[in-house]
């Protein structure tokens, strides 16, 4: 490839060690990379989105947003716009992420498949807890050494991502009104209409390191009182979710993983070794 990825990792201003951490990680990979100044959220959702849905997102977290969660927000819109208006596709991360050896590999095979994926997941995926229950993710291809697995349903955090301008441009479109926190909000996949990625093994999880955000969701944020009809009104928007996360997965999911499945060549990797895709005829329902 003639450019590397472009990276920007998400994080405060005064947040010294934590950009440490980042800066010593991403030059041990000899990647380049830009630190985007996070956006605090003191003044409230309304320099970023149109309309704060509280009573939404009291569905969505059961509490009510903290301002650290609304500058989280906005600052992944910011950078969505940044690679909107780029016309290049953006590698976000947030500024606790711990990422493994294979980390530059995987940036590497992402970027040959983010025009066709359009997001992809570089955080693991976590399994389901009932094993009655369909897995989280589907295996579609062995590129590069790594699965490309579409996401039936999305874990939180948004830790690490690829996303292509496109994307970028329909999150943004479907952000207007604050009605859950940005992890949340990728998982809505029946609004925003983006199928969504990954890569297996994972190549980046959260280093554990604390943060005002933390603090913030245990004092400001405190959760409602799981009262009866709470229980009952969140209990019926679960499943009304549900049932439209499922619809997307076999319409517009399916169309997409059959879509990247063809875009899938030898000529993807460097060299067909280790190239496979998964038949139409073994792959599992998404």
């Amino acid at each position: 490839m003639s450019e590397s990825p472009a990276i920007a990792v998400i994080s405060l201003p005064d947040a010294a060690e934590r950009r440490r951490h980042m800066q010593q990680q991403l030059q041990a990979h000899e990647l380049a990379f830009t630190f985007f100044d996070a956006l605090t959220g003191e003044r409230g959702a309304t320099p970023w989105f149109t309309h704060y849905a509280a009573d939404a997102y009291l569905m969505h977290a059961r509490r009510l947003a903290a301002p650290g969660e609304i500058g989280c927000y906005a600052s992944h819109i910011e950078l969505w716009r940044q690679c909107a208006a780029s016309g290049r596709a953006l590698t976000v991360l947030e500024d606790d992420a711990l990422l493994t050896e294979e980390f530059a590999a995987a940036l590497h095979t992402a970027d040959r498949l983010v025009e066709s994926c359009g997001f992809i997941r570089l955080e693991a995926n976590k399994t389901a807890i009932n094993p009655l229950l369909p897995a989280r993710d589907q295996r579609l291809a062995q590129v590069n050494g790594f699965e490309l697995r579409y996401i039936r349903r999305i874990a939180r955090c948004t830790t690490a991502y690829m996303i292509s301008p496109a994307v970028a441009r329909a999150f943004i479109a479907h952000s207007a009104v604050l009605q859950a926190p940005v992890d949340r909000f990728i998982q809505l996949t029946w609004q925003h209409r983006q199928p969504l990625f990954m890569l297996a093994p994972a190549v980046a999880c959260q280093a554990g390191l604390s943060s005002d955000l933390d603090r913030e969701r245990l004092t400001a944020g405190a959760r409602a009182k799981n009262s009866l009809p709470l229980r009952l009104k969140r209990g019926l928007f679960k499943t009304r979710n549900s049932l439209q996360r499922w619809h997307f997965n076999h319409t517009a999911g399916r169309l997409a993983c059959s879509r990247v499945i063809a875009s899938i060549t030898p000529a993807t990797t460097e060299g067909s070794a280790g190239y496979s895709v998964r038949s139409p005829a073994t792959r599992g329902n998404a």
